[in-house]
């Protein structure tokens, strides 16, 4: 599931909640998005990930007007799929 928006006293908010009084009034609203079971903690292109992982990171940068550089895929500092790189 991905967040996308708040409802908050009976209203649609997309912004995160500027006071802690506010965030405890609201209600997550959630977009359901398909899961995969296939592990992953050793592909290293973008290309190899189950098509179901790649549609979740593209409705992130779609929903967030941002590219994703980065993707981890394990505890391991070098279990991460590098998209772009930012040096």
């Amino acid at each position: 599931k991905i967040c996308t928006a708040y409802k908050l006293d009976g209203k649609t908010v997309e912004d995160f909640p500027a006071s802690i009084t506010e965030l405890e009034k609201c209600q997550p609203v959630l977009e359901e998005v398909p899961g995969w079971q296939t592990k992953t903690e050793d592909i290293r292109d973008f290309n190899d990930l189950p098509a179901n992982a790649r549609a979740y990171v593209e409705r992130l940068e779609e929903l967030t007007g941002r590219p994703v550089s980065f993707i981890s895929v394990g505890k391991h500092r070098e279990q991460t799929i590098i998209r772009q790189p930012i040096f």
